[in-house]
């Protein structure tokens, strides 16, 4: 057993801070009440505030990047006027604090229903002043009715991490972990090469670390659990030596010489038990003198980030604003709305909750110990820092 302690934090990236007035409401305040003030109504919205939302991201204050969103009419797709995507535009004001405001409204668009996982997003009661003088209960904010992406969404009822709309936006906004993790990797990893072992990768992703191991010339089986991500990868490394749907921790890890894994994606799993269950997979499918390179975030991770402002980044063919939470020590929570481009111009959105785990990464060692493998924690792969929280955990597997 991991006993519990403390320790963990997750990767900072380039983006905009939010106001600390409206950090904790980002995806739960009035669009009249909030949005009215930083965006001017545009022409041909429908919706009774003008269905203003908006998405700012620059690291600079001033001038700054911004996007002004309106959902325009009964189908409840989204617009930009061309004035809100160029630098300090005429068309908002006031968004240099301001990372997205969800708009009311309807929850179809058209006769097509918008998904329930693309929408059961939690949100923070009413305040007692809201109470009173609506007598409302549920939570004041609802998603907007977008253009649906039926791809998007598991049709089974399950809940799944990075649906396509995110996939494709972290793998074009956030490849920077994996490729700054490569380097220390691929020195860790040269004896396997050094014999053509075969390298598992857990959590491939959309194929960014995948992309370095094959080019370092090494034999690689890459799996994830999300079926949006390894599209992408197969489309990134078509060289791969496989690329397969793997859920931790019930599905089977290949045999291998070597098992690597970056972007904390044990931390991902439902509870500690199933991580502990990750572990002993991963220990059990390693080869003798196999080695094994994850990282995984420990307690510090979630203190870390305890009142984090919300950060927003923006293209002009996507934008997404996360918002953080730490509901108990051992909790870190993301909800992510991401907005995407149609090919018509104009914008769809989705929303992802994303729940971690974190767990006291120095029990690790003794567990996997009692499995064969000799690990040590580390604060990196090689010369690259990680962010606060964020522990690597590198062993060999006894001879």
């Amino acid at each position: 057993m991991i006993t519990r302690t403390a320790s963990s934090a997750t990767a900072a990236t380039s983006t905009t801070t939010v106001h600390s007035s409206v950090r904790r409401r980002a995806f739960a305040w009035s669009t009249e009440a909030l949005i009215s003030a930083s965006c001017p109504a545009i022409p041909g919205s429908t919706d009774p505030a003008g269905a203003r939302a908006a998405a700012a991201a620059s690291a600079s204050p001033s001038p700054i990047r911004a996007r002004c969103f309106s959902r325009r009419g009964s189908a409840g797709s989204w617009t930009t006027p061309r004035a809100a995507s160029e630098r300090s535009p005429k068309g908002c004001s006031g968004l240099a604090d301001l990372s997205v405001a969800g708009a009311s409204g309807s929850s179809t668009s058209g006769s097509a229903s918008w998904p329930r996982s693309c929408s059961d997003i939690s949100a923070p009661r009413p305040s007692r002043r809201d109470r009173a003088q609506t007598g409302a209960q549920a939570p004041l904010w609802t998603l907007p009715a977008l253009t649906p992406r039926c791809e998007n969404v598991c049709t089974d009822g399950k809940e799944p991490y990075y649906r396509r709309d995110l996939a494709r936006v972290h793998h074009l906004g956030f490849a920077f972990h994996a490729n700054e993790c490569a380097p220390g990797i691929l020195r860790l990893l040269e004896p396997v090469l050094e014999r053509q072992g075969l390298v598992v990768e857990l959590g491939c992703g959309s194929g960014l670390l995948t992309r370095h191991l094959v080019d370092a010339g090494h034999r690689v089986i890459a799996t994830d659990a999300s079926p949006a991500m390894i599209e992408l990868a197969r489309e990134l490394v078509p060289d791969a030596e496989e690329i397969r749907e793997l859920a931790l921790p019930d599905d089977a890890i290949p045999d291998a010489d070597a098992i690597v894994s970056v972007g904390h994606v044990l931390n991902y799993l439902p509870d500690e038990p199933s991580i502990e269950r990750a572990l002993r997979a991963i220990a059990a499918a390693l080869r003798p003198g196999g080695i094994m390179a994850i990282d995984l975030c420990d307690f510090e991770y979630g203190r870390a980030r305890h009142d984090a402002p919300n950060l927003g980044k923006v293209t002009d063919d996507w934008a997404i604003v996360t918002s953080f939470a730490t509901p108990s020590p051992d909790r870190f929570v993301r909800e992510m709305a991401i907005f995407s481009r149609n090919d018509d111009g104009s914008w769809r959105r989705d929303d992802e909750r994303h729940d971690n785990v974190l767990i006291d990464v120095a029990g690790v060692p003794a567990l996997l110990r009692e499995h064969g493998v000799d690990a040590t924690i580390g604060s990196a792969f090689g010369a690259e820092h990680l962010p606060d929280g964020l522990r690597t955990v590198v062993g060999r597997k006894s001879v």
